[in-house]
Protein backbone atom coordinates (compact mmCIF):
# COMPACT_ATOMS: atom_id res chain seq x y z
CA UNK A 1 0.00 0.00 0.00
CA UNK A 2 1.48 3.40 -0.82
CA UNK A 3 1.95 6.05 1.95
CA UNK A 4 -0.77 8.03 3.06
CA UNK A 5 -1.61 11.63 2.21
CA UNK A 6 -2.84 12.83 5.67
CA UNK A 7 -2.67 11.02 8.87
CA UNK A 8 -4.64 7.85 9.10
CA UNK A 9 -5.77 7.97 5.16
CA UNK A 10 -4.36 5.32 2.65
CA UNK A 11 -4.03 6.07 -1.00
CA UNK A 12 -5.60 2.39 -1.55
CA UNK A 13 -7.08 -0.57 1.28
CA UNK A 14 -8.19 -3.92 0.54
CA UNK A 15 -11.03 -4.91 2.59
CA UNK A 16 -12.24 -8.87 3.38
CA UNK A 17 -16.02 -9.07 3.80
CA UNK A 18 -18.98 -10.76 4.84
CA UNK A 19 -22.26 -10.98 4.43
CA UNK A 20 -25.35 -12.71 6.37
CA UNK A 21 -29.12 -11.21 5.28
CA UNK A 22 -32.49 -11.93 4.16
CA UNK A 23 -35.08 -11.05 1.99
CA UNK A 24 -38.84 -10.79 2.42
CA UNK A 25 -41.49 -10.52 0.12
CA UNK A 26 -40.99 -6.48 -0.14
CA UNK A 27 -40.71 -4.55 -3.28
CA UNK A 28 -41.47 -6.93 -5.71
CA UNK A 29 -39.67 -9.98 -3.77
CA UNK A 30 -41.59 -12.97 -4.34
CA UNK A 31 -40.39 -15.36 -2.18
CA UNK A 32 -38.50 -15.10 1.46
CA UNK A 33 -34.35 -16.16 0.88
CA UNK A 34 -31.62 -16.04 3.06
CA UNK A 35 -28.30 -15.23 1.74
CA UNK A 36 -24.28 -15.69 2.26
CA UNK A 37 -21.37 -13.61 0.66
CA UNK A 38 -17.71 -13.23 1.12
CA UNK A 39 -15.97 -10.91 -0.77
CA UNK A 40 -13.43 -8.61 -1.32
CA UNK A 41 -13.10 -5.16 -1.86
CA UNK A 42 -10.60 -2.19 -3.36
CA UNK A 43 -10.87 1.45 -2.22
CA UNK A 44 -8.61 4.51 -3.40
CA UNK A 45 -9.58 8.29 -2.38
CA UNK A 46 -12.32 9.53 -3.90
CA UNK A 47 -11.54 11.80 -7.15
CA UNK A 48 -15.06 11.54 -8.48
CA UNK A 49 -16.96 10.88 -4.91
CA UNK A 50 -15.26 13.75 -3.08
CA UNK A 51 -17.23 16.21 -1.23
CA UNK A 52 -15.79 19.50 -1.66
CA UNK A 53 -16.43 21.55 1.69
CA UNK A 54 -15.85 18.71 3.74
CA UNK A 55 -12.94 17.94 5.28
CA UNK A 56 -14.58 15.78 8.20
CA UNK A 57 -16.01 13.60 5.48
CA UNK A 58 -13.24 10.92 3.44
CA UNK A 59 -14.92 9.65 -0.02
CA UNK A 60 -13.22 6.61 -0.94
CA UNK A 61 -13.92 4.80 -4.45
CA UNK A 62 -14.61 1.09 -4.04
CA UNK A 63 -14.66 -1.97 -6.67
CA UNK A 64 -15.62 -5.23 -5.39
CA UNK A 65 -15.94 -8.84 -5.97
CA UNK A 66 -18.43 -11.14 -3.89
CA UNK A 67 -19.79 -14.54 -4.05
CA UNK A 68 -23.27 -14.39 -3.29
CA UNK A 69 -25.42 -17.63 -1.58
CA UNK A 70 -28.91 -17.26 -1.63
CA UNK A 71 -31.55 -20.23 -0.53
CA UNK A 72 -35.02 -19.82 -0.22
CA UNK A 73 -37.76 -20.62 2.98
CA UNK A 74 -39.87 -23.10 2.89
CA UNK A 75 -40.28 -26.13 0.66
CA UNK A 76 -38.97 -24.61 -2.68
CA UNK A 77 -34.91 -24.98 -1.98
CA UNK A 78 -34.23 -23.40 -4.81
CA UNK A 79 -30.37 -22.40 -4.14
CA UNK A 80 -28.69 -19.64 -6.12
CA UNK A 81 -25.38 -18.64 -6.36
CA UNK A 82 -23.85 -15.64 -8.06
CA UNK A 83 -20.89 -13.86 -8.76
CA UNK A 84 -21.15 -9.74 -7.84
CA UNK A 85 -18.72 -7.34 -9.42
CA UNK A 86 -19.42 -4.37 -8.16
CA UNK A 87 -18.59 -0.41 -8.54
CA UNK A 88 -19.41 2.08 -5.51
CA UNK A 89 -18.53 4.67 -2.95
CA UNK A 90 -18.37 5.18 0.75
CA UNK A 91 -18.32 8.06 2.63
CA UNK A 92 -16.04 8.12 5.71
CA UNK A 93 -16.83 10.40 9.20
CA UNK A 94 -13.84 12.01 10.12
CA UNK A 95 -15.06 14.99 12.18
CA UNK A 96 -16.78 14.98 15.63
CA UNK A 97 -20.04 15.01 13.85
CA UNK A 98 -20.17 11.55 11.62
CA UNK A 99 -16.71 10.25 13.39
CA UNK A 100 -16.93 6.04 13.26
CA UNK A 101 -19.60 6.30 10.75
CA UNK A 102 -19.78 5.75 7.27
CA UNK A 103 -22.31 5.61 4.07
CA UNK A 104 -22.00 3.36 0.91
CA UNK A 105 -23.75 3.30 -2.42
CA UNK A 106 -22.84 1.16 -5.41
CA UNK A 107 -23.99 -0.69 -8.73
CA UNK A 108 -22.57 -3.44 -10.31
CA UNK A 109 -23.30 -7.28 -12.65
CA UNK A 110 -24.76 -10.00 -10.75
CA UNK A 111 -24.30 -13.59 -12.40
CA UNK A 112 -25.74 -15.99 -11.41
CA UNK A 113 -26.02 -19.86 -11.72
CA UNK A 114 -29.51 -19.97 -12.75
CA UNK A 115 -33.00 -18.98 -12.46
CA UNK A 116 -35.88 -18.62 -9.97
CA UNK A 117 -39.33 -17.03 -9.80
CA UNK A 118 -37.12 -13.85 -8.77
CA UNK A 119 -35.16 -13.58 -11.14
CA UNK A 120 -35.47 -14.71 -14.56
CA UNK A 121 -32.11 -14.43 -16.29
CA UNK A 122 -28.44 -15.77 -15.10
CA UNK A 123 -27.35 -11.50 -16.00
CA UNK A 124 -28.52 -9.35 -13.82
CA UNK A 125 -27.81 -5.58 -11.60
CA UNK A 126 -27.16 -5.45 -8.44
CA UNK A 127 -27.49 -2.16 -6.49
CA UNK A 128 -27.26 -1.69 -2.52
CA UNK A 129 -26.39 1.35 -0.30
CA UNK A 130 -25.47 0.31 3.20
CA UNK A 131 -24.43 2.38 6.66
CA UNK A 132 -22.39 1.42 9.12
CA UNK A 133 -19.58 2.25 12.53
CA UNK A 134 -16.18 1.56 12.47
CA UNK A 135 -15.49 -0.42 15.64
CA UNK A 136 -12.89 2.14 16.62
CA UNK A 137 -12.18 5.19 15.64
CA UNK A 138 -9.53 4.55 13.25
CA UNK A 139 -10.81 3.70 9.56
CA UNK A 140 -8.14 0.66 9.74
CA UNK A 141 -10.64 -1.30 12.26
CA UNK A 142 -12.67 -3.26 11.57
CA UNK A 143 -16.59 -1.68 9.92
CA UNK A 144 -20.19 -3.47 11.16
CA UNK A 145 -22.85 -1.95 8.89
CA UNK A 146 -26.35 -2.57 7.16
CA UNK A 147 -26.83 -2.67 3.10
CA UNK A 148 -29.96 -3.17 1.28
CA UNK A 149 -29.00 -5.08 -1.73
CA UNK A 150 -31.47 -5.18 -5.16
CA UNK A 151 -30.96 -7.79 -7.84
CA UNK A 152 -33.16 -7.84 -10.86
CA UNK A 153 -32.51 -7.93 -14.81
CA UNK A 154 -33.65 -4.39 -15.10
CA UNK A 155 -36.12 -4.63 -17.44
CA UNK A 156 -33.60 -6.36 -20.39
CA UNK A 157 -36.10 -9.56 -19.65
CA UNK A 158 -39.88 -9.62 -18.56
CA UNK A 159 -41.11 -10.05 -16.22
CA UNK A 160 -38.56 -8.23 -14.29
CA UNK A 161 -39.59 -9.55 -10.42
CA UNK A 162 -35.93 -9.39 -8.74
CA UNK A 163 -35.20 -9.60 -4.97
CA UNK A 164 -33.98 -7.37 -2.17
CA UNK A 165 -31.84 -8.57 0.63
CA UNK A 166 -31.28 -6.56 3.96
CA UNK A 167 -27.50 -7.54 4.58
CA UNK A 168 -25.44 -7.26 7.70
CA UNK A 169 -21.86 -6.96 6.78
CA UNK A 170 -18.93 -7.61 8.48
CA UNK A 171 -15.31 -5.73 6.74
CA UNK A 172 -11.43 -6.39 7.66
CA UNK A 173 -9.03 -4.13 6.16
CA UNK A 174 -6.05 -6.36 4.84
Amino acid sequence: MAAADEPGQRKEAWTLEGTAGRAWRILGTSRERTGLSLGLEWSRPGRFAALRGRPDIEARETLGVRYLISDTLGRDTSRLHGVWLSVGAIWIGRGETFKNLYLEIGTGLFFSNATSLDLNDKFNFANYIGFGTFLTGDPDSPRLGVRLVHISNGGVNPPNRGFNLIQVTFGIRI
